[in-house]
């Protein structure tokens, strides 16, 4: 058995947009597969029709 609460796995999910939801009655626009927070990151369509998709979410060190 495991016992887990439901409560913070849909927060992650969700991520701070609840809250912000819940004190200014904002909704987030959509944005598709793009993110405000990372790049690169979205769906492209090549000039030949090919669909390429992009997800570089992590910081590089030096």
């Amino acid at each position: 058995m495991i016992d887990l609460s439901l409560l913070e796995p849909i927060f992650s999910v969700l991520r701070p947009d609840a809250a912000i939801f819940r004190h200014t009655g904002n909704v987030k626009e959509r944005i598709g597969s793009a993110s405000n927070t990372s790049c690169p990151r979205n769906i492209h369509v090549c000039r030949d029709g090919i669909y390429l998709a992009l997800s570089g979410s992590i910081q590089g060190g030096s």
